[in-house]
């Protein structure tokens, strides 16, 4: 099976992204806006266009009604579509990425 050294970044990059995601679910247990706000900024600094869900294994735009609604530590953050196809999650029906 061949192997592409962009899957290697991809996991890279989604694995920054998620521990930095989680830092910040320890620094804010309770739901608040500044939450969203530093959440927002990781995402923008990541470049992040799409955020996955690990449990339905679904990804979508990173404006998607659907995204916001997922548990923080089954967020994992994809800088492109390609990337999440190929760790095998399925687009959203909703935002159609």
């Amino acid at each position: 099976m061949k192997r592409h050294w962009w899957k290697g970044v991809a996991w890279t990059v989604a694995f920054l992204a998620a521990a930095e995601a989680l830092w910040l679910a320890a620094r804010y247990p309770t739901g608040s806006d500044a939450l969203s706000q530093d959440v927002q900024k990781v995402i923008e600094r990541h470049q992040t266009r799409y955020i996955g869900d690990l449990t339905t294994r679904q990804f979508h735009r990173s404006r998607c009604k659907e995204a916001e609604n997922i548990p923080r530590l089954s967020r994992v953050l994809f800088p492109s579509r390609k990337a999440a196809l190929e760790m095998g999650f399925t687009p959203c029906l909703h935002c159609q990425p």
